[in-house]
């Protein structure tokens, strides 16, 4: 596990920096999986809108690595989503961390099954978590974009 890595909830102070940590992230790990077309409905998607509306509406939290935002993720009732680690910070336990604190709060409010969509790249991640596919998708994302991911969920044990 990381040392020195705080976990906090999200404040607004944090967008700019949680934006550009997730457009960033996309470009360096998507880049494997998916075309440049696809690339950029991933950028679009994740706006600096809907990181403020989750985070108003949801739990949206971010992990601090010597004093720098190093991942982000949110639980919207049930749903995990935006779990982004700075390509910097990657394979460090950090995606450990913010899903464990995740898990933790879906459990503490009383959600038994969790659910998420899962990039190309994350799947490995998530199925070490515990997470099964429930469904491959390929979803058409306007003109010339197809956009291949996993809809995936997790029964939740007890966790608290």
């Amino acid at each position: 596990m990381p040392q020195n890595t705080i976990i906090r909830r999200f404040n607004d102070d944090d967008l700019p920096s949680v934006y550009e940590l997730v457009q960033n992230t996309i470009d360096f790990s998507y880049r494997p999986d998916y075309p440049e077309k696809v690339i950029e409905f991933f950028k679009e998607y994740h706006t600096r809108e809907s990181i403020l509306d989750d985070a108003k509406n949801g739990y949206t939290i971010v992990a601090l690595q010597d004093g720098e935002i190093a991942g982000t993720g949110t639980l919207l009732g049930a749903n995990i989503r935006r779990v982004f680690i700075s390509p910097l910070y990657q394979r460090r336990g950090i995606g450990t961390l913010i899903a464990d604190e995740l898990e933790k709060k879906a459990a503490a409010d009383n959600q038994s099954i969790l659910d998420l969509s899962s990039a190309l790249g994350s799947r490995t991640f998530w199925e070490s978590r515990g997470f099964i596919i429930q469904e491959e998708l390929f979803a058409p994302a306007g003109k010339d974009r197809i956009i291949h991911y996993y809809s995936m969920i997790k029964t939740l044990d007890g966790i608290v």
